[in-house]
């Protein structure tokens, strides 16, 4: 399983430890005393990429996966009709009590029951958003890693801010590989930060909802790289990247709420400041969407 923590750690030892290039600002668990603040949620379903549909129940020697035909499901169970186990065995559909199952995955991969366990075909997308200072006079960038279903907390200098570019990085908690997605037709976000304060910017929720409203941002992208950790013998692992061209535009949904009982990560004095994202959804990527010449990320399509 992937450490977000210590992920969270390296990057934060990296904090300005150069006068060029884009910035990683560190965190407020790393940097406590600072006084200038940007925080939020980031929310997204992790995903599943396995077959569909598929029921995952407890057992004496762990967990099971099952696939077949999910029946009903009701305020009592699960009906789900298993595949055959062999020619001479089918056995016909059975109900399971909620207490024996551990996660319902319906046949577009979306959870709709449980928790997903750790290593179960989990698909998650990092969310790297790159942002430009319009007050320094050498534009200066910075750049923080949002971790899925985390509070982020980051250090920041304050000043009017857009966002220079959003990339992904989407991971498998059962796969050895990542790929790297790059934002394009990205729609102008601008946000002020305020010093002396704790700037909350609300909660980001990704491919929560179908619907584009004034809440939701039309975030296009396309895959680019894909890593993947070789292992050989005795030899150090090494990461081969291979090239990802011709692939298809897609793009997310990014909902943005803000909780009026929100509770800051840096416990601090600081006044907790309720800042906007400032968003215009670009209208090319809007005619795009309608002609239909990209397709939201669905939970069923396969990665690269």
């Amino acid at each position: 399983m992937f450490s977000y923590y210590r992920i969270l750690l390296a990057i934060s030892f990296l904090y300005l430890i150069s006068c060029s290039g884009t910035k990683i600002p560190s965190s407020t668990f790393m940097n406590p005393n600072c006084k200038t603040v940007i925080e939020g949620n980031y929310y997204q379903n992790i995903i599943w990429h396995g077959r569909t549909p598929a029921l995952i129940i407890k057992s004496f020697s762990g967990n099971s996966t099952l696939y077949g035909e999910l029946i009903d499901v009701n305020e009592e169970g699960i009906v789900f009709d298993g595949e055959k186990s062999s020619l001479l065995s089918n056995p016909a559909a059975k109900k399971y009590k909620y207490k024996d199952i551990v996660c319902a995955i319906d046949e577009n991969g979306k959870i709709i029951y449980g928790k997903m366990p750790n290593g179960e075909n989990n698909i998650f997308w990092k969310m790297i958003i790159k942002l430009a200072s319009v007050d320094s006079l050498d534009k200066e960038t910075y750049e923080i890693t949002l971790f899925p279903n985390r509070k982020f907390s980051y250090c920041m200098p304050s000043g009017k801010y857009t966002v220079e570019n959003i990339s992904f990085l989407v991971e498998s908690e059962s796969v050895n590989y990542s790929i790297t997605s790059e934002g394009t037709f990205l729609p102008k976000i601008e946000i002020e930060i305020e010093p002396d304060c704790i700037n909350y910017i609300g909660n980001l929720y990704l491919n929560f909802t179908e619907i584009i409203e004034d809440d939701v941002v039309i975030l296009p992208f396309k895959h680019k790289i894909k890593s993947r950790t070789i292992y050989s013998g005795f030899q150090p692992p090494y990461t081969k990247e291979e090239e990802l061209s011709n692939q298809p535009i897609q793009y997310h949904l990014l909902q943005i709420k803000s909780d009026t009982d929100y509770k800051p990560q840096k416990k601090s004095n600081l006044s907790l400041q309720f800042t906007k994202l400032a968003v215009t959804n670009n209208k090319v990527a809007l005619e795009m969407i309608e002609k239909g010449e990209i397709k939201k990320y669905k939970y069923k399509m396969k990665l690269p």
